[in-house]
């Protein structure tokens, strides 16, 4: 399957695959082992991906739940069944649309990981961000504003967190404070990210430019119009170092 897969001949994989799992299954039925139908069925969801297949996707993906969901499950099924509802949510917010279900997927995801490992595992942030991103795009901007909130309060105390890290959720926060109209708040975000960013190696990383922007246009709005110019004629002397360099 995998061999036909990388000759494009993606179809012809599926259909490989699906018969090798079937053999798994049974297999799998006798041994009680389920380990070679997971690896399988995860491989099997990347081939269905690959080929815009996406709703097959998701469900082979619900088979996986399925199969290591039990009421005695091990940290390692609870685990990995979080890591698969994360990636039902993916596929249901970048390629299906529905923000909806993925909100759904991502709390699932998130309170799995947070029972096994607790709210400070550094498995967590990520799964923030993703459910905060789905809120956004499902217009539920109070929820994301919250979400990215606790996003960036995470990562301050994360030991494994970067500068990066923190700087790039306070953008994420920044942005979804400008949706609800948290200008102030936003402001403040952006500012602390800049601050971060011109720390991290002067001011040519390549968000800083766009913080200066999101700075700027807080200002135009608050009728900051001198301010606001300021920070666009620093946006673009920044675009044209990086450009230059």
């Amino acid at each position: 399957g995998c061999l036909l897969f990388k000759l494009g001949r993606k179809d012809d994989a599926i259909s490989a695959v699906q018969s090798c799992l079937a053999i798994e299954k049974k297999i799998a039925d006798l041994s009680g082992n389920n380990d070679i139908v997971t690896a399988s069925t995860a491989i099997l969801s990347d081939m269905l991906c690959s080929a815009d297949r996406f709703e097959d996707a998701v469900e082979v993906n619900h088979e996986i739940i399925r199969i290591h969901f039990s009421h005695d499950m091990t940290q390692a099924d609870s685990l990995l069944i979080s890591n698969t509802w994360m990636n039902i949510g993916l596929i249901f917010s970048r390629q299906l649309g529905h923000f909806d279900k993925a909100v759904i997927c991502f709390n699932n995801s998130l309170d799995l990981r947070i029972d096994e490992l607790g709210d400070r595992d550094s498995g967590v942030p990520p799964i923030l961000r993703m459910l905060g991103n789905a809120y956004t795009e499902h217009g539920d901007l109070d929820l994301a504003a919250e979400t990215f909130d606790e996003y960036v309060g995470l990562i301050r105390v994360l030991h494994n967190a970067s500068e990066a890290d923190l700087s790039d959720a306070l953008c994420d926060l920044g942005q979804t404070q400008v949706a609800t109209n948290e200008f102030p708040k936003a402001l403040a975000a952006f500012h602390e990210a800049l601050n971060i960013e011109q720390g991290i190696i002067g001011s040519q990383r390549i968000r800083t430019p766009a913080i200066l922007k999101a700075i700027g246009n807080i200002y135009l709005n608050q009728n900051k119009k001198s301010m606001a110019l300021r920070c666009f004629e620093e946006s673009r002397r920044c675009s044209c170092t990086e450009i230059e360099t």
